[in-house]
């Protein structure tokens, strides 16, 4: 027994102990724990509720105005190969819910605090193989979209369907938790784990922290504009806010417009700073706009990728930010000259 105690792995309780009498019966007990990952009389403890980040509220509050819509939802449907082990498959995801803290995210109403956040345990009790036919699975992805209701339910649902033909995981997910790229790291992590290969739970929950912290006591501005999109300052400054864009045009109708060498210069451009070309012509409307009107400043509501620490690179998670961007001009300034700054 003084053996047994001195191992720091066995987490021995007096209940087992007792109902356990001989050292084989106890070391086999708390075998089959481990293997369940979780020992014998084991309570985890609750999740901590913390606030919304800004960008979390402004997808809410956004929501909230379309209420009969589904706004931020995000599907994607993965096809597989069929001859994936589908029992694998089910282990690999569980083991990547279980590393990712915001796949676990639920949001719920608090009387004292507005909407609150925490990580939810066993929200992949349900994840199992459904078969099907391929007329089934048709009406399934054509009817899988469903309003999240954030009453502290799941916001990370998860199907996996097999037909005669194929297997396919359906995912949908709330964009309040998670943003596009993490979907390339959910498949990545789902192919490691898959494999067998070791996951690491990653720093999410320190991601939000961080963030309230960041945000607390600042001033976030939603730009006000009247119909010619100027506004002046506190500061007696006129100022241009850009129009929010419409992103259902494509990236190249605009470029139709210009000649193709120039074309080319805006893709190389556009390539080498790491920007689209939809961001490149809201940036060069704003600003000639505001040249043509005599604004002394052009402002844009610029909405970014967060991950700007290494730590976060394989983090899954929503890592939107909306940054306030104001830019000073002068009468002689070129729109190419203001975009190259």
């Amino acid at each position: 027994m003084e053996l047994m105690l001195a191992c720091e792995d066995l987490k021995l309780t007096v209940p087992l102990i007792y109902e356990k009498r001989t050292v084989r019966a106890i070391a086999e007990a708390v075998d089959k724990a481990k293997l369940s990952g979780s020992h014998p009389q084991s309570k985890k403890n609750p999740e901590e509720k913390l606030p919304l980040i800004f960008s979390q509220k402004v997808m809410l509050d956004y929501e909230a105005d379309f209420s009969n819509c589904i706004v931020d939802n995000i599907p994607i449907l993965f096809t597989l190969q069929s001859a994936i082990d589908e029992e694998k498959l089910c282990q690999a995801l569980k083991k990547v819910i279980a590393v990712h803290p915001a796949l676990r995210t639920v949001i719920e109403k608090n009387r004292e605090h507005g909407y609150v956040q925490y990580q939810k345990q066993n929200i992949d009790d349900a994840i199992s193989v459904e078969t099907m036919s391929e007329k089934e699975l048709a009406a399934a992805i054509k009817n899988f979209g469903k309003k999240f209701l954030f009453d502290g339910s799941p916001l990370f649902r998860c199907r996996i369907i097999r037909t005669e033909k194929q297997l396919v995981i359906l995912v949908e997910v709330h964009h309040s938790i998670i943003d596009g790229l993490s979907f390339h790291i959910f498949a990545f992590e789902l192919e490691k784990a898959y494999r067998g290969e070791e996951l690491t739970e990653d720093c999410y929950t320190q991601f939000i922290k961080e963030s309230l912290v960041a945000e607390r006591g600042k001033v976030f501005i939603n730009l006000p504009a009247n119909e010619d999109a100027t506004v002046t300052l506190p500061d007696g400054k006129i100022c241009y806010c850009a129009l929010k864009h419409d992103f259902e045009k494509e990236n190249g109708v605009a470029s139709k417009e210009l000649t193709l060498s120039f074309a080319d210069k805006i893709r190389d451009f556009c390539f080498a700073h790491s920007v689209s070309r939809n961001e490149f012509y809201l940036f060069a409307t704003a600003l000639s706009l505001a040249l043509y009107n005599d604004c002394e400043q052009v402002a844009f509501d610029w909405t970014w990728n967060g991950r700007d620490s290494v730590k976060y690179a394989n983090t899954i998670g929503c890592f939107m930010k909306n940054l306030f961007l104001s830019l000073e001009l002068s009468a002689s300034n070129y729109v190419l000259d203001s975009l190259m700054v």
